[in-house]
């Protein structure tokens, strides 16, 4: 979803919005929480609600969307992972994996996966497919989460309390920004051709 769209969609309706989008991203639907989060800090800080309450709600949300993974996992088991990893096989190393990951490490798994990109999309699904105590896999999510959540809203909240401020500056060094993204989106897709060439 574009972050454009996500910012519309937060201004128009507040807190709800915000509930809603985590909840959404939580339950592993295609939407970043490194544009949803943020955002929902600006947000908030512009509509005037306490960086605390938003915090409070995103982490509600976030066990909320998480949960709904967790016993899709529960539920459905293996076979219906199988099933839907034999229409995604991009996903499915990642998928096993983060199972052989959360077997590893168990309830820590679940707390530690918060923070990291590629596990945090399928945690959920292995806790409840490997059937992890819930009342654990809330905790042990649930401190994941607020730590993911408050860095992550704060540095939004933040943005938004100053973007009167900040605002003309982001105006005049747009382009400049932009160049040096460019640059650094170009240097990366370089070395992983390069390395890709190296391992052939």
């Amino acid at each position: 979803m574009d972050g454009n769209v996500i910012f519309d969609l937060l201004s128009h309706y507040g807190m709800f919005a915000i509930f809603l989008l985590i909840m959404i991203e939580y339950a592993c639907f295609p939407i970043s929480s490194e544009i949803v989060l943020p955002l929902s800090g600006m947000v908030a800080a512009q509509l005037g609600h306490k960086v605390t309450f938003v915090i409070l709600i995103s982490v509600i949300a976030g066990i909320l969307g998480s949960s709904f993974c967790y016993f899709l996992g529960r539920i459905g088991g293996n076979a219906m992972m199988e099933c839907m990893l034999c229409r995604f096989p991009k996903a499915a190393r990642q998928f096993q994996k983060t199972c052989d990951w959360q077997q590893k490490y168990g309830k820590l798994s679940v707390m530690i996966a918060r923070v990291i990109p590629i596990f945090r999309t399928y945690i959920s699904f292995a806790a409840g497919i490997t059937k992890q105590n819930y009342l654990v896999f809330v905790v042990y999510s649930g401190i994941g989460i607020l730590s993911w959540n408050t860095i992550l809203i704060s540095c939004g909240y933040l943005l938004g309390e100053n973007f009167d401020v900040l605002g003309p500056y982001f105006s005049a060094y747009s382009k400049w920004v932009l160049i040096l993204l460019a640059a650094v989106i170009t240097i990366i897709i370089i070395v992983k051709k390069n390395a890709k060439q190296e391992k052939m």
